[in-house]
């Protein structure tokens, strides 16, 4: 019986923690978008309070039973928000709507806060590789205000180079290919700021590449060629300055910019390849590669112009 006795305060304490659940989430201003730090949040009902920091961030513990949270702040409208199913397994977003024009201060300090600390997700698509017959998509996750990681993924569905041989006979050939290239990178963003940041980038690029052809020629006023098909695995790394900032006008989009450098080899694809003409002798058609590392998968200068959204 006294052991019953101990045991019953401890079942309570269970029951009572398995009763609460805690709320978590960003604050934000429904015009600028900015955090809003310094909100008081209560649960209706309840005497505990918390207040958002400057991430516009808040927790509160929510008693069973309890669907709605208080939230008021000098010089926005008062909000009872409704607390959906599921809230405590997430970050929730609650937008606060100005009630009277604020002064330059304020308005000041709401322009100096970050957008991405209460995003975390972007997406964007490639505009510029569309001209290279292909379709880039990058995916990046913010970590902290200043570190990010990500992937950028091209998949070349009618790839063409530049190079066009014709001789006087009026033959002409191009090197055509698929391939997808994927470039994992890390971004650190020394100067982020307001909506938008300066950014300095590190990747691998890796990608695999089918050609349907590569012609070889024995000078350009001769019809005598060959064609080899190669496919190939590759791989370099490079690295990139670029700025990241949201649309003007907009609340969720995107441009990104970047201008840098790779090295991403054309590998186990020869300059050059013999021939035999006649009686053992071999002579050495050429073809020209060097579009793959100027304005192909390869360029040695990279630029990437993306559009798209954050989340």
């Amino acid at each position: 019986m006294k052991k019953l006795c101990l045991l019953i305060p401890f079942i309570m304490l269970s029951v009572g923690l398995q009763a609460q659940k805690t709320a978590t989430g960003h604050i934000l201003n429904k015009d600028s978008h900015a955090a809003l730090e310094g909100v008081e949040v209560r649960v209706e009902g309840e005497k505990n309070l918390a207040i958002s920091n400057k991430y516009g961030e808040f927790a509160i513990k929510v008693n069973k039973g309890r669907r709605h949270l208080l939230l008021s702040m000098d010089r926005y409208t008062p909000l009872r928000y409704t607390l959906k199913p599921g809230f405590q397994r997430g970050m929730i977003r609650i937008y606060l709507e100005s009630d009277r024009s604020v002064n330059s201060n304020s308005k000041k300090r709401l322009e100096n806060d970050s957008l991405f600390p209460t995003f975390k997700n972007a997406v964007s698509i490639s505009i510029i590789e569309f001209f290279a017959v292909g379709i880039g998509l990058r995916y990046e996750r913010f970590l902290t205000k200043k570190h990010a990681v990500g992937l950028h993924a091209t998949y070349y569905f009618n790839g063409l180079s530049p190079s066009n041989y014709a001789d006087p006979g009026g033959y002409q050939s191009r090197a055509s290919y698929t391939g997808v290239k994927m470039q994992p990178f890390y971004r650190f963003y020394p100067m982020r700021q307001k909506a938008k940041g300066l950014f300095l980038e590190a990747k691998i690029p890796f990608g695999y590449f089918d050609f349907d052809k590569i012609t070889y020629r024995y000078r350009t006023t001769t019809h005598l060629t060959q064609s080899i098909s190669p496919e190939f695995w590759t791989w370099g790394f490079g690295f990139s300055v670029g700025l990241m900032a949201r649309i003007p006008g907009s609340k969720h989009g995107l441009v990104n910019f970047s201008l840098g450098y790779q090295y991403f080899p054309l590998v186990d694809v020869p300059k050059s390849i013999p021939r035999e003409v006649s009686m053992g002798s071999t002579i050495n058609l050429t073809a020209d590669t060097s579009w793959w590392y100027s304005v192909g998968p390869g360029s040695y200068f990279e630029v990437k112009l993306t559009f798209g959204g954050i989340f």
